[in-house]
């Protein structure tokens, strides 16, 4: 016993047995605080950093938390998730999208890995949209908007609705593992705009004008 209050013992399997690390124990004397270090130690220790693609991680290897707190002052032991029943959920979702954004963003004047793995395949995706424009030239197509750019009046997330383990799911790119805007969600925004617009020049403003129009 190291003196401090909670201890965290298990194992965290990210979805293969290739990224599965046993025997974790961890030490706090914030149960949080104790969680946290224990997921750590899981994360480095499975090498789940080798993950090429965001997408990837998020759709194959979320992680599946077996372990139980051990509350040392008190006496008392709880599953915290266990393979016999749920194993992820609530602070355990939590916990993995904290480290996904910690290792996305700058530490300091450091890139985190997933940031850097984001940029490369950003270029990559960059590279292969440049020569599918120029084949379509070739082909005699037209580009109409070239190298058009828009922003946005605030932050912008795609696809928190759509179904996913965690339920924070996001658009990201099957192959690159980017996050991007699908031609789908673009199009469903024009034909919103395009469809009050003509609501209001033929002056349809009932419920059941609006209703009849939609059809």
């Amino acid at each position: 016993m190291n003196g401090k209050r909670f201890k965290v013992e298990g194992k965290v399997w990210f979805g293969n047995k290739g990224f599965c690390f046993n025997s974790i124990v961890s030490y706090d004397d914030k149960e949080e605080r104790a969680k946290e270090d224990f997921f750590d130690k899981a994360w480095k220790g499975s090498n789940i950093d080798i993950i090429e693609s965001i997408s990837l991680l998020f759709q194959k290897y979320v992680p599946v938390i077996d372990a139980k707190i051990e509350d040392t002052k008190e006496k008392q032991t709880k599953i915290w998730f266990s393979l016999k029943g749920e194993s992820i959920g609530g602070d355990s979702k939590k916990i993995f999208l904290n480290k996904v954004v910690e290792k996305s963003k700058f530490q300091g004047n450091q890139p985190g890995i997933f940031y850097e793995k984001i940029k490369h395949f950003s270029k990559i995706f960059e590279d292969r949209i440049r020569k599918q424009k120029e084949n379509l030239k070739n082909q005699q197509y037209e580009i109409i908007l070239d190298d058009y750019q828009l922003k946005t009046a605030s932050r912008l997330v795609v696809g928190l609705g759509a179904g996913h383990v965690p339920e924070t799911s996001l658009t990201l790119h099957h192959i690159f593992g980017i996050p991007y805007i699908p031609g789908s969600a673009l199009k469903g925004v024009v034909r919103m705009v395009s469809f009050w617009k003509i609501a209001e020049k033929l002056n349809k403003k009932s419920d059941n004008e609006i209703e009849e129009l939609q059809e």
